[in-house]
């Protein structure tokens, strides 16, 4: 749900049904560090087209495994997150309530229940379109990233 808040911000509040996950690896480019190569001082056609073949094999391999990497992760989240969800239920684990202001994790609240989730959104949504800001939501020790 998103709402415009007292003090002009936008904020969106949602129920998370899985848990965020932490990154493991940053992504930094530099456009400095950008790789040239001269192929005229190749004498060799054959030398040339090794170099060539080496540089798309270098490139092609790690794609591909990132590649296949990902699509396994993604199916292995399909086959176990109808497993998840009915344990989550089963054991009555809280269901996540986030707070969201210009796009950034403000609060993050923990709440029992499917139901009783999403009947919170709007309470919290109410809350910050009258008060403003966090609307006495205290900051939450829940740290899904």
């Amino acid at each position: 749900m998103k709402i415009v808040g007292a003090d002009g911000a936008t904020w969106t509040v949602k129920r998370r049904i899985l848990p965020r996950r932490r990154k493991l690896l940053r992504r930094h480019s530099d456009p400095d560090s950008g790789f040239h190569l001269d192929v005229s001082s190749f004498g060799d056609l054959f030398a040339g087209g090794s170099v060539l073949l080496s540089l798309v094999l270098a490139i092609v391999v790690p794609v591909a495994l990132v590649l296949a990497i990902l699509f396994s992760e993604l199916l292995l989240m399909l086959l176990l997150l109808p497993i998840a969800l009915m344990l989550r239920v089963l054991f009555k684990r809280p269901w996540v309530v986030e707070v969201r202001r210009n796009g950034k994790l403000d609060h993050v609240e923990l709440v029992r229940g499917w139901t009783a989730a999403g009947d919170r959104v709007p309470v919290i949504a109410d809350r910050i379109r009258a008060v403003g800001g966090r609307g006495g939501m205290s900051k939450s020790r829940y740290d899904p990233t």
